[in-house]
C-alpha cells in the first residue's frame, strides 16, 4: 500500500454521511498498521541510544557539539 496516508486520515473528518464513518475507521486502521510495519522494518535493529520502556521509546539527550572556529566570510566566498 503506497500512497499520502496522511491525506487518508485527515478525509476521516470530512465523510460525506455519517454511514462512511466504519468504513474509513476500517482504513484508517490499515494506515496505522501499514505505518507501524513499515517502521518495524525500518528500524529492525534497537539503537544504541534508545531505550524501550512499557511499549515506549526514550531517545536519549543529543550531545552538545562543540563550538565550531568561525571562518571570516572572505574566506568562505573565495
Amino acid at each position: 500500500m503506497e500512497g499520502a496516508y496522511n491525506r487518508v486520515l485527515s478525509a476521516w473528518q470530512t465523510v460525506p454521511h455519517r454511514t462512511y464513518v466504519y468504513y474509513m475507521d476500517l482504513l484508517a486502521k490499515t494506515v496505522r498498521d501499514e505505518i507501524a510495519g513499515c517502521s518495524e522494518k525500518a528500524y529492525a535493529k534497537e539503537h544504541p541510544d534508545w531505550e524501550v520502556r512499557n511499549g515506549c521509546v526514550f531517545f536519549q539527550k543529543a550531545k552538545e557539539a562543540t563550538p565550531c572556529k568561525e571562518i571570516p566570510s572572505l574566506q568562505l566566498i573565495s
